[in-house]
């Protein structure tokens, strides 16, 4: 298990694991935190609550979820992301198959670069793509 590293960014806290073919990352959203809405062109998420509750968005439907929803499996290519809008942290359990370098990529100590801007051969350009469209102002 590696220590937590955490994205100023995004309001989030992060702990990785290779467990057989899957890393196992533990996710500590902090209240007001989310993960913008992005996809894996190469990797399956397998997402679960351990406590708390979240707004997960999976293509274009978004719920509250808990831990009660079970697991969410997000294929590859499906857009999904999460926000935390209560006032509480939630903890969330994501297995990636396959790993590819997200642990690396998430792991930066630098705030995360857009992933348009990203190389071809590396950073979030391996592992996420940020969907195309109009931004948020």
């Amino acid at each position: 298990m590696t220590k937590q590293v955490r994205d100023p960014v995004s309001r989030i806290r992060q702990r990785f694991e290779l467990v057989g073919d899957s890393l196992v990352v533990d996710n500590w959203l902090e209240p007001g935190g989310a993960l913008p809405p992005h996809y894996h062109p190469q990797q399956e998420e397998r997402w679960s609550v351990v406590s708390g509750s979240v707004r997960f968005r999976h293509n274009a439907v978004e719920h509250l979820i808990g831990p009660e929803a079970g697991k969410i499996v997000v294929d590859r290519g499906e857009v999904h992301g999460l926000r935390d809008d209560g006032d509480d942290e939630v903890h969330l359990r994501c297995y990636v198959t396959p790993p590819l370098r997200l642990q690396e990529f998430l792991s930066r100590k630098q705030p995360r670069p857009d992933s348009r801007a990203s190389s071809p051969s590396g950073g979030c350009r391996a592992a996420c793509v940020a969907p195309a469209g109009p931004r948020a102002s």
